[in-house]
């Protein structure tokens, strides 16, 4: 990819990030969507993150099946941080009373604080609310929540 071309890439990344900020996910969605669309002039890395926003994009829509094809799609090596939070907050809206607490609590398990950007702490912590939820730990849960 020309100099050109990278920059383009990332200002409509960073315009994609933006919009998820702002509430504006099915903007967001077409974004990342005509990104990938072009994703053979995209390193691995890229193409994992344009994966995991459309993700994040289709779960603020409420689109949780969507969402964890696109995570299903990430390589493993890019499955940590984020994509682990997305991860779960997908099987679990996917659940639709029928969780896969197995799948859920295996993702939860592994995101750690750490490996997150300031925005996806707030997920973190209403999963973790989840989870106690589904623990039967109600003041946990209310708390977290």
């Amino acid at each position: 990819m020309d100099l050109g071309g990278e920059i383009e890439l990332e200002w409509r990344m960073g315009s994609a990030a933006r919009a998820l900020q702002s509430g504006l996910s099915g903007v967001a969605e077409t974004i990342y969507r005509s990104l990938l669309e072009k994703s053979a002039h995209v390193s691995s890395s890229e193409l994992a993150t344009l994966k995991i926003g459309l993700a994040k994009a289709l779960i603020g829509q409420g689109r949780f099946v969507a969402a964890r094809a696109q995570l299903d799609s990430v390589p493993e090596e890019f499955q940590k941080g984020q994509y682990l939070v997305y991860l779960a907050l997908s099987i679990y809206g996917e659940g639709d009373g029928r969780i896969d607490s197995v799948a859920f609590l295996a993702a939860l398990g592994k995101a750690s604080s750490v490996d997150l950007k300031a925005e996806d702490l707030p997920w973190l912590a209403m999963l973790q609310g989840l989870a106690a939820e589904l623990d039967g730990q109600t003041e946990i849960a209310t708390a977290s929540l």
